[in-house]
């Protein structure tokens, strides 16, 4: 009975993985492919999910743990220099620590630059790592013979 309370836990902790590293890999790469690029300045980063404050450097302090922050990017419209939108990464930085001031590549799709995205392979490997993580916890449960 413990066995299989184990095989159900790996399999539930690896869909949680591939839909966690799915969602993170999935916008930015069709973005690429069927959207706008242009090039971004990180200018500050979000204190939480739904803060409104931009904040200058990208640790908080929340109940006496460090937290990450979510960067706040500010890119052009297409390839003119007048109009320009200030966008907010989805998720915190896990894999790749941005700076103040640093360029990125940022992905929107034609119809909804809002919807805005920073391309950065290094945070797209990451993401890759926890879909990897995700099949092979899922294998675990279904197939234990294997490991």
């Amino acid at each position: 009975m413990l066995k299989f309370i184990f095989r159900i836990a790996f399999v539930l902790l690896g869909a949680f993985l591939l839909y966690l590293g799915s969602s993170g890999l999935y916008k930015p790469l069709l973005f690429k492919t069927q959207g706008v690029q242009v090039e971004g300045e990180i200018i500050g980063f979000y204190a939480g999910k739904y803060g409104a404050s931009v904040q200058p450097e990208s640790k908080g302090m929340r109940n006496g743990r460090n937290r990450a922050r979510r960067p706040a990017f500010r890119f052009p419209l297409g390839n003119a220099a007048g109009d320009s939108l200030t966008g907010k990464e989805s998720a915190p930085q896990i894999f790749q620590k941005y700076q103040m001031g640093q360029v990125v590549q940022v992905v929107y799709p034609q119809a909804d630059p809002a919807d805005a995205r920073i391309f950065d392979m290094r945070e797209l490997g990451g993401w890759l790592l926890l879909i990897l993580g995700g099949l092979v916890m899922g294998a675990m449960g279904i197939f234990p013979k294997w490991f």
